[in-house]
């Protein structure tokens, strides 16, 4: 929208051009820019489209839908490495976290391979890996600060 503002004239010819690219004559094309560009509302959702390839319809009540879907999905999944900590202690506790938290980061990398198209094995274990990395580094950092508040 900033673009339509800014530089319509610069807007006008591209819009021109994605008409060209679609087999519309020159002079055609120039005349629907110009008809276009009059509306900086269908000329925005025009571009965006056609430029991003992302149809504005489709996605006017999707951020309230993706806010609620990250909340519960980030809630399940911090839910899975307390779990244990709720019917044991100690290292069985911190044991069982691990085992679960891979599991479940397998089945995340292994989800992801819908989207990727890569090896099952290869994007759950690389999950895991990283998964269980970050933790470890995340319970050092919090180790180091317990010495240092506590010492």
């Amino acid at each position: 929208m900033e673009e339509l503002e800014v530089n319509p004239d610069g807007e006008e010819k591209e819009l021109a051009l994605i008409y060209r690219s679609k087999g519309v004559p020159i002079e055609q094309a120039k005349k629907m820019a110009a008809d276009i560009i009059q509306n900086k509302e269908e000329a925005h959702t025009f571009l965006v489209r056609e430029e991003l390839g992302i149809n504005t319809e489709e996605i006017k009540d999707s951020a309230m839908e993706a806010a609620i879907t990250s909340f519960i999905l980030f809630a399940f999944g911090a839910i899975i490495p307390v779990v244990p900590f709720f019917f044991m202690t100690g290292y069985q506790a911190i044991i069982l976290s691990t085992v679960l938290s891979a599991f479940g980061l397998f089945i995340i990398g292994s989800a992801i391979t819908l989207f990727t198209g890569k090896n099952i094995w290869y994007s759950g274990m690389r999950q895991v890996v990283f998964g269980l990395a970050a933790a470890g580094i995340t319970y050092s950092i919090g180790t180091l600060i317990g010495i240092q508040i506590g010492g």
